[in-house]
Parts: C-alpha cells; structure tokens; sequence
C-alpha cells in the first residue's frame, strides 16, 4: 500500500491545544469499516512537530520538588525499572535513545482487540522516528474479573458470541494479584481458541491460522521466566510483548504497580494528599462541567465524585492490603500536623504531614498497596514522566478532565496527547449491514407505494401516470377529490412494482439475519490473537508515518 492510500484511510483530528481552560466537546468515533484508523493528530504530523512540543514550566514544586528535579528522578526511575522488568522475560537494547525522552502508552494486560494492540505499533512507530525511549505502562491495578476472550460462531445461518476462557474463574481482584487458577486449563488456551476461529471460519467457506498459534508459545516461556508467583496479567502481558520483540517493535513495558512504588511517584502522591481539599475541590468541579458538557446522567461516569463526610476527604487513590487483595477507596483527614489514611475497612495508618512521601515508600514493604486511579495515572505520566501520551478514545475522552485539573491545581499545562485507534475485522468476508440499511430498504418500498410512476416504464402505465400528474397539477381540484384521485392512480400501479416490492420485503426479512450476524461477524472487539498473522503488517503500515 502507498503513502497516499494510507493518508486517504486515516482519520484527521483538529491539532487545537488540549490544555485549554474550557472543556470542548469532543466527537470521538472508531471507524466503522475494516483497515481503518483514527489518528488526531496524525502520526506523521505528531512526529514532525516533535522538537515544537510545549514543556511544562519546571519553576512549580511538586511534592516538595521542582519539577524539573522530579522529571529527572521519575523518568530515571521508570527506564530503570522497565529495562529491568522488560528484562526478565525477553531481550532489551535501547541504548541509543534518549533517556529522558519518553513517549508513553498504556492498557489493561489483556488480549485486546487490534485497534488497542494498534497503540504499541504506533509507540514504537513514534519512539524510532523521534530517538525517544517508547514505555508502555501495564495497568495492572485495574481489576480482573472474566478471564476469557469472546469469540464468533456461526450455525445455521445464525452468529453468535460464545466465551473461551483462559483460566478458571476466581474472585474478582486487581490483575496484579490475580493468580493463575488452573495451570492445565491455561496452557490448553491456544488450542481451544484457534479451534473455534477455524470451525467459524469453515463455516463460511474461510480458512486461517490464527495469531494465537504464534503468541502463545511466548506466553508460555514469558510464565516460566516470571516464575510461579506471577500474575496472570504478568504472564499475558509478557507474553504480548515477546511476540512484539520478534515482529520488530521495540518497546519497554513496566506495570503501574511497580511505578506507584517509585520515590517520585510517592513524592507526586504526597502533593496531592497534603492538599487534598484544593484537589477535590477541582476534581469534582470539571467533572462536574464534563458531565454537563457530554449530557452524562450518570453518577459515575467517567469517574465518580470524590467525597467528602465527617472531615475525611476520599482521595484519587486505591488502597489494598496484600492479604486482602480488593480494592478499597483510600480516604485521609489531616489535623495538627498529622495525616491519617484508611481504607473504612479496618486499616489505618497515621504520619506526619511532612514525612508522607517516606510512609507512602515504606507502605510496599508493610504489604499495603497505594496505586492511582485512572486520571491519576496519566496525570503522573503525562506530567513528569513522558514528553508525548498515546491514547485510545476512551483515555482521550476523560484526559480532558486531567488537561484542566493539572491547570487548576498545579497551574500547568500538560504537554498534548495523542488518540489512536483502529479498526479491524475478523476474514469472514461478510458484508456490512446495519440498522441503516434496514431502513433503506423501508423507505424504497414506501417510494414504489406512493411514487410508484418512478419505478415502472412509462408506456406501460401511460394513462395512470397522466391521471396522477394532472391531480397533482391541477390546483384548483377539491383537496379531497386531489387526494383521492393521486391515491386512486398509486393503487392502480400498485401490479407493476408488485414484483419490486416482494423482492425488497424479502430482503427487508433477510436483513434481520444480516443485522445480527454483521454485528457479531464485524466487531471490532475480537482479540488480536483470533486475527490471521496478516495483522501484523497491517497494523505496521497504518503505523508507519511515511
């Protein structure tokens, strides 16, 4: 494929500052057909404008820090803790890039769909072009719940959705802890999901290996390098960017459990407790705003209202303990000096003020977990750790929220972010048929009911279509007599387009069927595993800046 037709498949965002004092509506839409991607600003413009981008003044404090000093001690923390963690399962060589440049991306360690995957390709993409270090943060402290992939089936003339679990059930917790249950049930994975993608494809007339054939062998060999203890999610993500390392990307990828450990990390969170009234008080406002903005009713949607009762303020954080691995809201209250942190679940810790970010450091080895919520998350990122964020819609959607949030509290603005996704379909070779279409074909039949002279051969019905035009005409006929005498000629040319019409109502009663099976057939929500090793290149090309 060329430059030009590349260009021609990618959708192009406006390149307004993203930090601006006022939410913007934003129209944030995957595509709809196969081998097309979104990019806002485009890749190749990202890249181009890379020495342009805008720093955030390093004059403010953070946590007792300029954030110039934090900068340098986060993202030499994070490049030591990704090399070392990336080390573990595959090879590492980034030496040539810059170590404190940094684009960033980031996701669940599941088996995504390819418009995710989409978002590694382009990190690589990006990190090559613009000698920057590319990390991957692994989201590990968001929680786990189905262990299993959706995958189609088709029978009868009938799609359908069934599940393909990767491992046993177990209760809901964050991936970080979240174990492998049933070891046999887990290696068996490859097998199972490539039998139904290829029953499903034998049943209409296709044939294709699917990447699960390839990927899992990485998985496997990723699971003995990490060991026993090693999270599900670990072993997953591990396993993904093994099969990275050998298409050619070239990645680090570190969990946001091990970067919530880190001293600037904790130095960044501290800031935010010491003055967690001032942050709340922001937080809640823009949300507020957004809410409004996007005509959301929903309490928690994109996130919840942060609390505040009793004089315990709710803080953007989760808190577990080790041997009771479920997220909790983690709340604080502040009196004379001293910070008191609970989870309102039986656990509480006092420190004073000033010694916070030593007590968040100590919390790991006390096997208490403090990990940041989903802005928090990129707020950090994209405030002291990476010149350039890489977002999907959904990320791209609540970042607003944190644009206006760093301005309001830290009064700084944040270096932009991009928005990526893509869009691919599994090779059934069905046809798109939606909701549109149906009414389509409903309005083609009302069309040869009631202007039935527009879809007949004029010699065979001259005397009706003359009728009908001359009521239509005639301006001075009762509007009754009107009515009846243009109802009148329809109807008698109703035999003529009879044919038309049965036609079209039968495909109107196929177009049911058709519905339902293009809505299962070509979603875009399958794992990449599912996907032929045809994906690869794809995603490369719609990466590729050129």
């Amino acid at each position: 494929m060329s430059g030009d037709q590349r260009r021609s498949r990618v959708g192009v965002g406006t390149g307004d500052s993203q930090a601006e004092s006022n939410l913007r509506y934003r129209r944030l839409r995957s595509p709809v057909a196969s081998e097309q991607s979104l990019q806002i600003p485009p890749l190749a413009q990202t890249i181009s404008s890379w020495n342009d981008r805008i720093q955030p003044s390093s004059e403010i404090e953070v946590g007792g820090l300029e954030l110039s000093s934090l900068q340098r001690l986060g993202r030499s923390e994070l490049l030591d803790r990704a090399m070392g963690y990336s080390a573990r399962y595959r090879d590492v060589d980034l030496a040539d890039r810059d170590a404190q440049s940094i684009v960033m991306s980031g996701h669940q360690p599941l088996l995504f769909h390819p418009g995710v995957w989409f978002k590694n390709f382009a990190l690589s993409s990006v990190g090559l072009a613009v000698g920057a270090t590319p990390v991957n943060l692994v989201v590990d402290n968001d929680v786990c719940g189905s262990a299993a992939i959706k995958c189609p089936a088709f029978k009868d003339g009938r799609a359908s959705t069934g599940l393909i679990d990767i491992d046993a059930a177990a209760a809901a917790m964050p991936y970080e802890t979240r174990p492998i249950v049933d070891v046999e049930l887990f290696a068996s994975f490859a097998d199972r999901a490539s039998k139904s993608l290829k029953d499903c494809l034998a049943a209409l007339g296709k044939d294709a290996e699917p990447l699960v054939s390839s990927l899992w062998p990485h998985v496997l060999s990723a699971k003995e390098s990490l060991g026993d203890s090693a999270s599900l999610g670990a072993v997953l993500a591990a396993g993904r960017h093994r099969l990275e390392q050998e298409i050619g990307l070239q990645t680090l990828e570190v969990p946001v459990s091990t970067v919530a450990q880190t001293e600037a990390f904790c130095h960044f969170a501290a800031a935010i407790m010491k003055e967690q009234s001032r942050f709340n008080a922001s937080y809640n406002a823009r949300l507020i705003e957004y809410r409004q903005l996007h005509r959301i009713r929903s309490s928690a949607h994109p996130v919840p209202e942060l609390e505040q009762n009793d004089g315990w303020l709710e803080s953007p954080f989760w808190v577990w303990r080790n041997a009771q691995p479920q997220r909790q809201r983690l709340f604080l209250k502040e009196s004379g000096g001293t910070i008191t942190l609970t989870d309102r679940a039986g656990w509480e810790l006092v420190t004073k003020s000033v010694s916070l970010a030593n007590t968040l450091s100590e919390m790991a080895g006390q096997q208490i977990a403090i990990r940041p919520r989903a802005l928090i998350t990129t707020l950090y990122s994209r405030l002291v750790l990476s010149d350039l964020f890489l977002h999907g819609i959904g990320g791209a959607k609540y970042d607003q929220l944190t644009d206006l949030i760093a301005i309001d509290f830290f009064d700084v603005a944040l270096p932009v972010f991009s928005t990526l996704t893509a869009t691919m379909h599994l090779p059934f070779g069905h046809p798109l048929v939606s909701p549109h279409d149906r009414s389509e074909l409903r309005n083609q039949i009302r069309q040869r009911r009631f202007h039935p002279e527009r879809f007949i051969d004029s010699s065979d019905a001259e005397d009706l279509i003359l009728r009908k035009r001359t009521a239509i005409e005639n301006s001075t006929m009762n509007r009754f007599r009107r009515h009846q005498e243009i109802e009148e000629a329809n109807q008698s040319m109703q035999p003529f387009v009879a044919d038309q019409i049965e036609a079209l109502q039968q495909k109107l009663f196929n177009a049911v069927d058709q519905i339902r099976n293009s809505r299962v057939l070509n979603s875009r929500e399958y794992s990449f595993c599912l996907f032929p090793e045809s994906l690869i290149d794809d995603l490369k090309q719609m990466a590729s800046p050129i």
